[in-house]
């Protein structure tokens, strides 16, 4: 029911978010499901201490990054420019909170817990919006090649009717 309400590319977009986020965060899932059934009790930042959710957030920027830049000299993607340039600034804040978080957490610079606190915090923050970023590029990318497919679809038609005609005639 609910798809039938959503477009098709929207609805694409979310289930192609939901797979992605499941899946690429499954050692997460799993683990923090191991241990309870173990009879710990393990939280999101035993998996996340050293800021692991920015590398998750670089995998989703990097990888929407493709479709941004595909065929960039023939096909445009709506908004290139500022897709591209959010990508290229995700990356690099990313890089540097996990760079920070990772030798602050392994005692190579000194940061305060709080401040080591607040760096994890915003690696799940930066995740999110990758994650949006990336969810509708996925969706942009789908409405531009859908009407390359309308186009082929058409000029199929096309093509089928005049062989259909040059056989009646």
């Amino acid at each position: 029911m609910l798809k039938a309400i959503i477009n098709s590319e929207w609805w694409e977009g979310i289930v192609w978010l939901l797979w992605t986020s499941v899946g690429g965060l499954f050692p997460v899932w799993a683990g923090l499901a191991a241990l309870q059934l173990m009879g710990k009790n393990p939280t999101l930042s035993d998996f996340s201490s050293n800021g692991q959710f920015a590398l998750y957030a670089a995998s989703f920027i990097t990888a929407s990054s493709y479709i941004v830049f595909k065929e960039y000299k023939t096909k445009s993607v709506f908004f290139r420019r500022m897709f591209g340039a959010a990508c290229l600034a995700c990356v690099i804040v990313i890089c540097f909170l996990f760079i920070i978080t990772t030798a602050g957490q392994a005692n190579m610079i000194f940061i305060e817990k709080e401040k080591l606190s607040l760096l994890r915090k915003l690696s799940y923050i930066l995740y999110g919006i990758s994650a949006i970023i990336a969810f509708l590029l996925t969706v942009l990318d789908k409405k531009r090649t859908a009407k390359d497919l309308l186009h082929i679809e058409q000029s199929n038609i096309k093509k089928l009717e005049e062989e259909v005609k040059a056989i009646g005639d």
